[in-house]
């Protein structure tokens, strides 16, 4: 399997649970609530799309092969981001809910983990992720061994 075949499975199944929870939440939505149910299943309708695509591209990708250092680089990449992401949502959350000061601690908190992860480790990650092995052939003209 491919290096952009991985990653694309990789998208694909988070798209495909974001996906079925909005459509779980669109299905459940009381009717005396904020959002109405069309809202929640449109996201899910875009997010399940996305993840069709994704499958697809997977499926239909020429394999390049990629070494279990790539394999593992890109997995512990996603781990680092995962975190900052968190607090980023979660602080954009309480901050348009209202004033509060936890916002601002983890928006900080956010910017300082997601900085952190993509200036140092997750960019070098993603680079060994999708580097191209080296060529490890001879000339194009040398005779077969």
């Amino acid at each position: 399997m491919s290096g952009g075949q991985i990653a694309a499975l990789i998208f694909a199944i988070i798209f495909l649970l974001a996906g079925g929870w909005f459509l779980v939440l669109g299905i459940i939505n009381p009717k005396d609530s904020d959002t109405p149910a069309a809202v929640f299943l449109s996201y899910a309708a875009v997010l399940l799309t996305l993840a069709g695509g994704l499958f697809w591209r997977a499926r239909r990708a020429r394999p390049r092969r990629m070494s279990g250092g790539q394999i593992a680089a890109l997995i512990f990449a996603l781990v680092l981001l995962l975190p900052g992401g968190c607090f980023l949502v979660f602080g954009i959350d309480f901050a348009t809910r209202g004033p509060d000061p936890l916002s601002l601690g983890l928006l900080l908190i956010a910017a300082a983990t997601l900085s952190l992860a993509a200036r140092s480790l997750a960019a070098r990650l993603f680079w060994v992720a999708f580097r191209r092995p080296p060529n490890r052939g001879g000339p194009a003209d040398a005779p077969p061994p």
